[in-house]
């Protein structure tokens, strides 16, 4: 178990990080995971079912973001996978604005 979580330690932060998250250093089988738009990511995760816990539950944390934790390979992956089709619903600050475009 340990040298699972460990492998599991590198993956999904490498796989986060590439999406645009910070990722929190963790010796255990939670990660933080932070980004300037993680409310509405939180909110489109739990209307597809994907419950994480919502930064705002630690008094403590003044970061925008939220807690996973790690589970095995196909379940991460599978998070990995909704986590994309919420990003790829997400509006960018690159699209034009049709006044813009004309």
């Amino acid at each position: 178990t340990r040298t699972f979580i460990a492998e599991e330690r590198t993956f999904m932060p490498n796989q986060l990080e590439k999406r645009g998250f910070g990722v929190s250093q963790s010796v255990t089988n939670n990660l933080f995971i932070s980004r300037k738009d993680s409310n509405k990511i939180i909110r489109e995760l739990s209307d597809l079912g994907v419950s994480v816990i919502n930064g705002s539950f630690f008094p403590a944390n003044k970061q925008k973001g939220f807690r996973i934790s790690l589970r095995d390979k196909r379940t991460n992956r599978a998070f990995l996978r909704i986590l994309d089709e919420v990003l790829a619903c997400l509006p960018t600050n690159k699209l034009l604005r049709s006044r813009e475009a004309i």
